[in-house]
């Protein structure tokens, strides 16, 4: 239900950084962060500072992330309410 994107974005964040993200999501570290630099540009929002010692989520990232995990539970729940 949630954008490829936002998914990864996700784990990145849960991860703390995009090589744990990649080998959970069996991407390539390249094509995760790539996927996080198109998130950001179509939303327009810096959600990770990235540096030598790895990523760190912003005060954008951090909400989205919030809202996005209670997304994903709403999303789940609707599912299972239409499957019985």
């Amino acid at each position: 239900m949630l954008s490829r994107q936002f998914q990864i974005f996700m784990r990145v964040v849960e991860c703390g950084s995009f090589s744990r993200a990649a080998k959970i999501t069996y991407m390539t570290p390249a094509s995760v962060m790539k996927h996080i630099n198109a998130l950001e540009e179509r939303l327009g929002l810096v959600l990770l500072e990235r540096s030598s010692s790895g990523v760190r989520v912003t005060s954008a990232g951090k909400s989205l992330y919030e809202d996005g995990k209670k997304l994903f539970s709403e999303a789940n729940n609707a599912v299972k309410k239409h499957n019985t």
